[in-house]
This record gives structure tokens, C-alpha cells and sequence, in this order.
């Protein structure tokens, strides 16, 4: 029977670091790197699935690793429990599975999510693909909650688009009243509507490609 708890605490723990590991680079991921990640012509359309489906993957990330983490405490609780039907072994296995959760489950994915999160994701997006669409149906359920908790919470639909919306007003106008007070030139406020109205274009797309270059050789005295 000890063999059957081995086995499963190791296969949860590697299912709870997992999915803290790709549900930490969601949260933390940067867009050029993660962009550069998903560098080719099906990563393009992987990346799009992937950012239409943040939330979903959020969800089920937070399920499994839950899940995950119960069975950790189970198997180690099964490893310790004593041929006797006294309490004290109780706390010390408790807390030597929450030193797994928390080097497995919280530390190590945390760090590796900093430093390599957006490789994570392109890596992994065919078994997250998979993971959403067995658990489908149980986030779908989840999702019911947003509704009334949004309400709850006094929040709109519209209110992020707003949100967005009155901070480049802002930016726009700052941006106006420092040129009419002479402090920002009018080239400057030229350049920041630009990179507004850029948003998250890439300079490939926009940049013109000099076919002509002239140089001058290196060793030239």
C-alpha cells in the first residue's frame, strides 16, 4: 500500500508544480518575449488561442492544482498514518506536505515562471489545450459566479474599456497643455499620439526596409 501513496504523491506533486508553473506565467508572461516565444506560423495562431483563453486557463489551472495539492496531503497522510488510532501523527504530516506545496507548488514555479514563463506557455500549449478541453464543462460552471460577483461588486462591463479610454484622454491632454505652456514641443506631442495610437504594433510591421545601405569599410584610417 505504501508503494500506491510513493506513486501518488509524486505524480500529483509534479501535477501541482506544473500547473502553478504555467498558471504563475500566465500572470507574469511579457508580451514581446512571449511573442517571440510563439515566433512561426502556427505559433502565431497558438498565440492567439492562447490570449482568448487566458481566463478559462486561468481557472483551470487553479482547479488542477488544487486538486494536485489535496492529494499530496492524502498521500503523505497515508504514508504517516500509524497502525494506532492516536492524533500526534496528524501535525507533522500536515506540515511535512505543506513544505512540498510549498517548495514544489509555490516557490520553484514562481521563480521558473519569472525567468522562462513565456517559453513555458509555447512549449506547453498543446497539453494546456487538452487540460481545457477535459475540464470545459467544470469551468463553465465556475464562470457562472462572475456574473453576480461582478455585480456584487459594483463593476461594469464597460468600465475596463472606460478605464482605458480616460487614461489616454489624459495622456493626450497633459500632453496638449504642456505644449500650449511651452514645456513639451509640438514635435513631442506628435511622437506621444503616435505611440498611443500604435498600441501594441511591432516595429516590423510598420518599419520601412532599406534596400540600399552605404558604408564605408572598417579599416579605413
Amino acid at each position: 500500500m505504501s508503494e500506491l501513496f510513493w506513486v501518488a504523491l509524486i505524480i500529483s506533486a509534479t501535477f501541482s508544480g506544473f500547473f502553478a508553473l504555467v498558471s504563475n506565467a500566465i500572470g507574469l508572461f511579457r508580451r514581446v518575449q512571449l511573442e517571440e516565444a510563439f515566433a512561426s506560423t502556427m505559433g502565431a495562431k497558438r498565440l492567439d488561442w492562447l490570449e482568448d483563453n487566458l481566463k478559462a486557463l486561468h481557472m483551470t489551472c487553479a482547479l488542477c492544482r488544487s486538486l494536485a495539492n489535496l492529494v499530496i496531503i492524502l498521500s503523505v497522510l497515508g504514508l504517516m498514518q500509524p497502525q494506532t488510532d492516536h492524533w500526534a501523527w496528524f501535525i507533522p504530516s500536515l506540515a511535512i506536505a505543506g513544505v512540498i506545496i510549498a517548495v514544489v507548488g509555490v516557490a520553484i514555479p514562481h521563480a521558473w515562471a519569472i525567468y522562462g514563463g513565456e517559453k513555458v506557455l509555447a512549449s506547453t500549449i498543446g497539453v494546456l489545450r487538452l487540460f481545457s478541453y477535459l475540464f470545459w464543462p467544470v469551468t463553465k460552471l465556475m464562470e457562472w459566479f462572475d456574473l453576480p460577483i461582478r455585480r456584487l461588486s459594483g463593476v461594469r462591463d464597460d468600465d475596463e474599456k472606460q478605464q482605458s479610454e480616460n487614461a489616454r484622454q489624459e495622456i493626450l491632454q497633459a500632453a496638449s497643455e504642456g505644449a500650449a505652456e511651452g514645456a513639451v514641443d509640438a514635435e513631442e506631442v506628435e511622437m506621444i499620439e503616435s505611440v498611443i495610437e500604435l498600441g501594441q504594433t511591432q516595429a516590423g510591421e510598420i518599419m520601412t526596409p532599406r534596400t540600399e545601405i552605404f558604408a564605408l569599410p572598417a579599416d579605413i584610417p
